[in-house]
């Protein structure tokens, strides 16, 4: 099962999924601009450097609020 349409010859290729998919875990806040710049650059760099196409790669943004996120065993939403 693939996500998306269909690419001729690729998708049966790799079984039909769609990669590589990157995850960015950031906090809240960031406009659609700054996520579509992102998304931007880094399916440019994946393609450069991972040898794969703009079609094939697909970015997922998760927005996490600083009340749920920790570092050190302090949420972020705590810190001064």
């Amino acid at each position: 099962m693939g996500w998306g349409p269909k690419r001729p010859g690729l998708d049966e290729k790799e079984g039909g999924t769609r990669m590589p998919v990157i995850r960015v875990s950031m906090w809240k806040g960031r406009t659609h601009e700054q996520k579509a710049e992102l998304a931007k650059a880094l399916t440019e760099v994946m393609v450069r450097i991972g040898k794969t196409s703009p079609e094939a790669t697909t970015i997922i943004f998760e927005e996490i609020e600083k009340e749920n996120w920790a570092s050190g065993g302090v949420l972020v939403s705590d810190r001064a």
